[in-house]
């Protein structure tokens, strides 16, 4: 988040992380062509963890709310942008990069898994965008699959061989007839 300095020690808006996120999630100083402010960077976050970095606090006119979910191997990105109390003329963008391609967006892709969004100053802006990727928290089910049937192999060892070891050795009649 960054904004022209209005003066010569301006460091732009500052956004401040929650103390739950230290160590996963960081704000440092940010400035390019002629802006100041400040850069979020996270990585290693679930969609809860997500959740509560997407109400970062800042000093900054305007607001954004992302929410990120998960249905099956779908993973969808909403959210919304309020900049009704921006000033006119205010340049924003938004820019999120996925793990795999995006399969739709309401925003611009600038590559396959890259999309941006500028909201306009003064409007509230609904954001959206596709992807679809294996949760790396799951099993995949040739894994799942693999696993029972080792678990089942071993079972019916285990079972065998405990009826190989507890069996009748006592003679049969049959043996005792000569």
């Amino acid at each position: 988040m960054a904004q022209e300095p209005t003066e010569e020690n301006d460091q732009g808006p500052q956004l401040r992380v929650p103390d739950s996120l230290y160590g996963r999630a960081r704000v440092q100083r940010w400035s390019d062509e002629g802006y100041v402010g400040s850069e979020l960077i996270f990585s290693d976050l679930s969609f809860t963890d997500f959740r509560q970095l997407g109400q970062f606090a800042s000093d900054a006119p305007g607001s954004f709310d992302l929410r990120f979910t998960r249905s099956g191997d779908v993973v969808t990105l909403t959210g919304r942008a309020d900049l009704r109390n921006v000033p006119d003329g205010s340049p924003v963008t938004l820019a999120v990069s996925f793990p795999s391609n995006i399969s739709s967006t309401n925003g611009e892709m600038t590559t396959n898994r890259s999309v941006v969004w500028t909201p306009a100053p003064g409007d509230l802006t609904s954001l959206r965008a596709e992807t679809s990727y294996t949760d790396p928290n799951t099993r995949s089910f040739a894994g799942w699959t693999g696993l029972m049937i080792a678990l089942s192999v071993a079972a019916a060892v285990i079972v065998g061989a405990l009826a190989w070891f507890s069996r009748d050795r006592s003679p049969k009649p049959s043996d005792l007839v000569h």
